[in-house]
C-alpha cells in the first residue's frame, strides 16, 4: 500500500458542504492501489468513545496518477467525527486518521479521528441557480450588428480587421437580432465591455458611468436588458477593475499633478512624474501605456469601483459580471464586490476570468464560476492536433475536476473560443469542409456533454472564422447564402438536447470504460450519488466503425441501470444519434 499517496484534508474538495445536512468526504490514494475504502463516523459529541457507523466509499475520479473515493452523508447532528479504513490490492489493510495510519483500529476520543465542527447557513455555497441552465452566447458589440444611425466607422461590414478597426456596431442592433438568438436557443447573452472608451474593444475605459456613444445610449442599454429579459435571455457585462483606461479622471490627475495628486495610490507608480512616453507605472500585461493597472487594495478606489458595479447592476437589471483579468485584481475587493452586488441581487452570477485551474476562486467568498480554459485546451488537443489519446483526455478532465468542490465542475464555463484566442474552426483550415466541419461538430458536442456551462462565441455557430486577435474578431456574417447553416441547424440541436436532458447541467461525469489503443472512451453524466436517469457517451476516435466486445463493460452499463442499445453482447456504433463522420460520438438516453 502506497501510504505516502493517500491524503485526506480539510480543504473544499475533500470535506464538501453540499448543503445544511449533507457533507461530501473525499480521499485521496495512488492509482490502481487501494480496492476498498470505508468511512466509519459518527457524531462528536456522544457518550460512546468510538464512531462505529461505517459506509462505503465509491470511486470518484480516475486520473493519471490518482484514485479519488468519495461518499455523501445525509446528517441529522452535523457536528462529526470520522476515520477511514482502507484494502489494498495485495491484501494489506491500514487504519487512516489525523494522526496517520496505523495496522491496528485507533480507539477513544482522543484518538485522532478527522473532525467537522459544524455546518453552519454561511458554509454553503450560495449559487446563481439560474446560471445552472445557461447556454451564453458572447458578443464583441462593434462587430455583431449595426443599425442604420450615426456610429463612428473606419470599417467597411466584412473588411478583414485591424487592431484600431472600428465597425459601428450597437447595442440597437443587438436588441435587433434577439429573435436570432432565441432561435438558436441561447438564453443568456455575455458583452464584452460598453463603457466609454477610446478603442474598439473598450478594455480601456474613461468613462466608468457612460454607455459608449458608438454603440448608443443608457436608454438603449436599458431597452436591451428589458427586451432580452421578456425573451427569457439574462444579461451578462464585462467589468474592467484590474485597469482603466488612461483618460480616466483619476490617471489624468495623476499625470498632471504627479505627488500631488490625491490618486496617487489608486495605481502603481514606479517612479514620479508619472510619463505615457516612459510607461513608468504598472500596467495590463507589459507597458500597456493605455492600461495603468488599479490598486484595489486602496479603499478610495474600492469604494469608488464598488458603487460602479452597484450603479450598472441596479440601473441595468443585470444577471451577472464577467470579471477581467480576476486573478490580478485584490482579493479582498472582489469579496466586498461579491457582498455588494449580492446584496442588489442574490442571483447574479460571478464569472472570473482565470486561465489556469482556479480552485481556490471558488471558495463562495468571491467568484461561482471561472473561464474553463483547462477544458478549451484538453478539446483542443484530442481533436485539431489530436496528440492526445482518449485515456489521457480522460484523465486530464477527471484532474480538473479533483481539484474543485463537487458542486463546481458542472459550473465553470466551457468554451471552444472567445476574443482573445483564435477562432476553433480556424485551426481547422487547412483539412476539406467535411472533415472541418466533423471536427467541429465533435468539439462542439463535447462542449455541452462534458460537465459545464456552454458559451458560444458570436459566429461559431454560423462558421465564423479567424486567426488571434484582432483576426478572431470579425463582423457577423448575416446574408445565409455565406453562412453554414450545416453548422448552424447542429448547434441547434445539441442547444436543445442539452436543455432537455437536465443530467447535463448538474450531473456527475463517470468514466465507464476506456481503450487507447482502440481510441474509444465511455462515460456518463447523471446525478451526483445515483445510477438513475443517467446518459452513455460513447466516443470512437478512430478512423473505422467498432464494436465493443467486452464483458466487463456490458456488466457495468447494466449494473448502472442505464438506458442504451445493447445488441446481445456488444454495443454497436453503426447507429445512434449525433454521429459525426468516421469518429463517432454517440449518446444513449
Amino acid at each position: 500500500m502506497i501510504t505516502s499517496s493517500i491524503r485526506h484534508d480539510y480543504k473544499n474538495e475533500m470535506q464538501s458542504v453540499i448543503d445544511l445536512n449533507t457533507l461530501e468526504i473525499t480521499l485521496e490514494a495512488a492509482r490502481d492501489d487501494i480496492s476498498r475504502v470505508v468511512l466509519i463516523y459518527g457524531p462528536r459529541y456522544s457518550d460512546n468513545p468510538d464512531a462505529n457507523n461505517k459506509i462505503e466509499m465509491n470511486l470518484k475520479y480516475r486520473t493519471n496518477y490518482h484514485d479519488i473515493f468519495s461518499v455523501r452523508l445525509n446528517l441529522d447532528d452535523t457536528r462529526l467525527r470520522y476515520l477511514f479504513y482502507l484494502e489494498d490490492y495485495r491484501g494489506n489493510r491500514v487504519w487512516y486518521n489525523e494522526k496517520g495510519f496505523f495496522e491496528t483500529r485507533p480507539e477513544g476520543y482522543d484518538s485522532g479521528y478527522f473532525q467537522k465542527a459544524i455546518i453552519n447557513k454561511s458554509d454553503v455555497t450560495k449559487f446563481s441557480e439560474w446560471a445552472q441552465d445557461a447556454v451564453i452566447y458572447q458578443i464583441f458589440p462593434d462587430r455583431f450588428f449595426r443599425t442604420d444611425g450615426d456610429n463612428y466607422k473606419n470599417r467597411e461590414w466584412h473588411q478583414l480587421p485591424k487592431t484600431d478597426s472600428i465597425y459601428g456596431g450597437d447595442l440597437r442592433g443587438i436588441i435587433k437580432k434577439l429573435d436570432y438568438l432565441v432561435d438558436l436557443g441561447v438564453n443568456t447573452l455575455y458583452l464584452t465591455p460598453i463603457f466609454k472608451s477610446p478603442s474598439n474593444h473598450k478594455y480601456n475605459i474613461d468613462d466608468y458611468y457612460q454607455i459608449d456613444p458608438n454603440f448608443g445610449s443608457i436608454e438603449d442599454a436599458k431597452e436591451l436588458s428589458k427586451r432580452a429579459k421578456a425573451r427569457g435571455i439574462k444579461l451578462i457585462i464585462d467589468a474592467v477593475f484590474n485597469h482603466s483606461g488612461s483618460n480616466f479622471f483619476a490617471f489624468e490627475d495623476l499625470l498632471t499633478k504627479g505627488e500631488n495628486s490625491k490618486y496617487r495610490d489608486w495605481y502603481f507608480p514606479e517612479s514620479l512624474p508619472v510619463s505615457k512616453e516612459k510607461v513608468n507605472y504598472s500596467t495590463f500585461a507589459n507597458d500597456i501605456k493605455d492600461m495603468p493597472r488599479l490598486n484595489l487594495d486602496n479603499p478610495a478606489a474600492q469604494d469608488y469601483f464598488l458603487e460602479v458595479a452597484e450603479y450598472w447592476t441596479s440601473e441595468l437589471d443585470l444577471d451577472g459580471w464577467r470579471l477581467d483579468v480576476a486573478d490580478e485584481v485584490s482579493r479582498d475587493f472582489w469579496k466586498k464586490f461579491r457582498k455588494k452586488i449580492k446584496n442588489i441581487n442574490k442571483d447574479i452570477f460571478i464569472i472570473g476570468e482565470v486561465w489556469y485551474r482556479a480552485s481556490n476562486w471558488l471558495d463562495g467568498n468571491t467568484f461561482d464560476s471561472v473561464m474553463n480554459y483547462d477544458l478549451q485546451r484538453d478539446i483542443y488537443s484530442l481533436i485539431i492536433e489530436e496528440n492526445m489519446d482518449v485515456d489521457q483526455f480522460s484523465s486530464q478532465i477527471q484532474e480538473n475536476f479533483r481539484h474543485y468542490h463537487p458542486e463546481k465542475p458542472d459550473r465553470l464555463v466551457n468554451l471552444l473560443d472567445t476574443h482573445d484566442t483564435a477562432r476553433f474552426n480556424w485551426e481547422l483550415r487547412n483539412y476539406d469542409k467535411e472533415i472541418s466541419d466533423q471536427k467541429m461538430k465533435f468539439a462542439i458536442s463535447l462542449q455541452f456533454l462534458l460537465p459545464g456551462i456552454p458559451l458560444i462565441y458570436y459566429g461559431s455557430e454560423i462558421g465564423l472564422t479567424g486567426a488571434d486577435d484582432p483576426d478572431c474578431r470579425r463582423t457577423m456574417i448575416w446574408d445565409q447564402s455565406k453562412q453554414n447553416q450545416e453548422l448552424f441547424a447542429y448547434y441547434k440541436k445539441i442547444i436543445s438536447y442539452y436543455k432537455k436532458k437536465k443530467v447535463l447541467r448538474n450531473g456527475d461525469y463517470k468514466e465507464l470504460f476506456v481503450d487507447p489503443l482502440n481510441k474509444i472512451l465511455i462515460f456518463s453524466r447523471g446525478n451526483k450519488g445515483r445510477n438513475q436517469n443517467r446518459i452513455v457517451v460513447i466516443i470512437n476516435m478512430s478512423n473505422r466503425k467498432q464494436e465493443i466486445n467486452d464483458k466487463n463493460i456490458m456488466e457495468i452499463l447494466k449494473n448502472k441501470n442505464l438506458s442504451f442499445s445493447i445488441n446481445k453482447n456488444n454495443i454497436s456504433f453503426n447507429n445512434n444519434c449525433f454521429q459525426v463522420g468516421k469518429k463517432q460520438l454517440l449518446i444513449y438516453s
